[in-house]
């Protein structure tokens, strides 16, 4: 009997201290839950206001989108993984087959990915080509492999390297290209967002000015591109007959003097020439009217002093 009253009293106990615990938990998740809810709405709110605090200006005209996008763009600066270099090259060949040397010049080209710039080709009296100059264009990479191999074409007589490193040039114009990009992407927004006729206005003639900076950027980073992706050769070629070409060189002395002097007389004395050429006519056209008239009018006034009447003399007093 004993037992049995312990056993019904204690079932009722334990379960009311389950329903406790139960309720605590619920109390507990409930708190979370609203703990979550509340950090929810302030993160929300937050980024609700990030976008009037981004556009509203700082001091010096700029805003803090402005100064995030600066930041974002100097972080993510293009980096050039090989050094940039314009190379160039300049060969003189003597060979006595013009056409052949010009037919491996054209087949070095085409196997090496270049072309031909330019060509300014010399014939002799008898229409044979006497010599020529050629501008190629060829892939920096086989740079040097080509130099080697067109002076295998003939008489290798001059031949000159040179090379310029403009990494830190490339790298400063891609990185103004992408942050003028930029910029304008930004201000396009704002032209977007923009409620007057004052900010509109004013947005517009800022972006043409920004616009035009970066045309001019994007030029220059096209130039250096082609550049230094692809490099510059002069091939100068000759027949042996042919006299090579003068070189420009500083020369001094007295015949050098004495030229020089010829030459500047010479040019005083064309300037001389055309003066006087462009004088002439007007020296001839008064000659025809103003002497003739200028002797008709001394005519008549000889005329007038003999007609005058002479007055008699007045007799002296006594």
């Amino acid at each position: 009997m004993r037992t049995n009253r312990r056993g019904r009293v204690t079932r009722p106990v334990v379960a009311g201290a389950v329903m406790v615990l139960v309720a605590l938990a619920a109390g507990c998740n409930a708190d979370v839950e609203g703990m979550s809810d509340s950090a929810g709405t302030a993160t929300t709110e937050s980024e609700a206001r990030a976008p009037d605090a981004a556009a509203a200006p700082r001091e010096g005209g700029e805003t803090a989108r402005d100064v995030a996008g600066l930041k974002t763009g100097s972080a993510n600066r293009p980096v050039v993984q090989t050094r940039a270099v314009i190379r160039k090259g300049e060969i003189s060949l003597v060979t006595k087959e013009m056409n052949r040397a010009r037919g491996e010049i054209d087949d070095l080209l085409s196997g090496h990915g270049g072309y031909l710039s330019s060509e300014d080709t010399e014939n002799d009296r008898a229409g044979r080509p006497e010599r020529s100059t050629l501008v190629m264009r060829v892939p920096e990479p086989a740079f040097a492999t080509v130099m080697a191999e067109l002076a295998e074409i003939g008489r290798a007589e001059h031949a000159e390297r040179s090379s310029d490193d403009v990494t830190t040039q490339v790298i400063d114009v891609d990185t103004r290209v992408a942050t003028q990009e930029a910029s304008l992407a930004r201000l396009q927004r704002f032209l977007r967002a923009a409620t007057t006729v004052e900010d509109m206005i004013r947005l517009e003639s800022e972006i043409a000015t920004r616009q035009a900076s970066l045309e001019s950027l994007k030029a220059q980073q096209k130039y250096l591109s082609d550049q230094t992706s692809m490099s510059t050769i002069t091939v100068r070629l000759r027949t042996p007959a042919a006299p090579p070409p003068p070189r420009a060189e500083d020369e001094t002395g007295f015949l050098v003097g004495l030229e020089d002097g010829w030459n500047a007389l010479r040019t005083v004395l064309v300037g001389a020439a055309t003066v006087t050429g462009a004088v002439l006519p007007f020296v001839v056209a008064f000659a025809l009217l103003g002497v003739p008239t200028w002797l008709l009018l001394r005519t008549a006034a000889r005329r007038r002093r003999q007609d005058a009447p002479i007055s008699p003399p007045t007799p002296e007093a006594g």
